[in-house]
């Protein structure tokens, strides 16, 4: 999945979103014969979007598996391993959910796009300096990069408040409110967050709350996640 609004605010031309067949991250869908149809839903992308952002770049590619242990496909031991089956590229919009059909050489088919408007405006955008400085309340968060590809660094952005020693949990939480990480730490020392949720799973972009209580009162900032 890529991002046109992403490539002209920051200049990131990488997929903002991705699953591929290293690692076995992307599903095996089994056929049994040339020309069989089969319909599954599987999300490709359920991150938020930029407030500019009107549509999203999705690359289909397909492979025949042959040879792969991850996969548990032990057909043949010649290689090449993978068969490509060719790609294609499909423009979605972000507003209205909509169907598009694509083909590649050897297959096709049809995407479905929804589309969810998220009761969070006052959350959605992110300066582009960074890092960044919260100023929600008690000299709030230093949040550094940001936006962040994985790991941030939370700090207090005034660090003369810190009292070292000082021992705090640094809360994140998603649009909605759910608390997806808590991290404890040094307040004096900062706190690191990798972009994984409490079972170290990878969270999807999007704009995440950080909360961290120390003793002096609570303070606040966001960073924006992206892939």
């Amino acid at each position: 999945m890529y991002s046109e609004a992403a490539e002209r605010r920051w200049g990131i031309t990488d997929p903002i979103a991705a699953y591929v067949k290293e690692g076995a991250a992307i599903p095996l869908r089994r056929y049994r014969a040339n020309g069989e149809n089969q319909l599954f839903a599987w999300d490709l992308f359920d991150g938020l979007v930029l407030p500019e952002e009107t549509t999203l770049r999705v690359e289909l590619r397909g492979a025949e598996v042959d040879n792969d242990p991850r996969y548990g496909v032990y057909e043949t031991l010649t290689t090449p391993s993978y068969d490509n089956l060719g790609g294609a590229s499909v423009t979605v919009s972000t507003r209205t959910p909509g169907t598009y059909t694509f083909a590649a050489a050897d297959w096709s088919g049809t995407l479905s796009v929804q589309v969810f408007d998220y009761a969070f405006p006052a959350l959605v955008g992110v300066p582009a300096a960074s890092p960044i400085a919260s100023t929600s309340a008690a000299g709030g968060l230093a949040i550094s990069p940001n936006p962040s590809r994985g790991s941030v660094r939370v700090a207090l952005a005034a660090p003369a408040l810190a009292t070292p020693g000082e021992r705090a949990v640094l809360e994140i939480a998603d649009p909605s409110g759910r608390v997806v990480r808590r991290i404890a730490g040094d307040v004096a020392h900062g706190f690191v967050w990798d972009g994984r949720d409490g079972s170290g799973r990878g969270l999807p972009p999007g704009v995440y709350l950080h909360r961290l209580a120390t003793r002096d009162g609570v303070r606040y900032g966001k960073s924006c996640l992206i892939r």
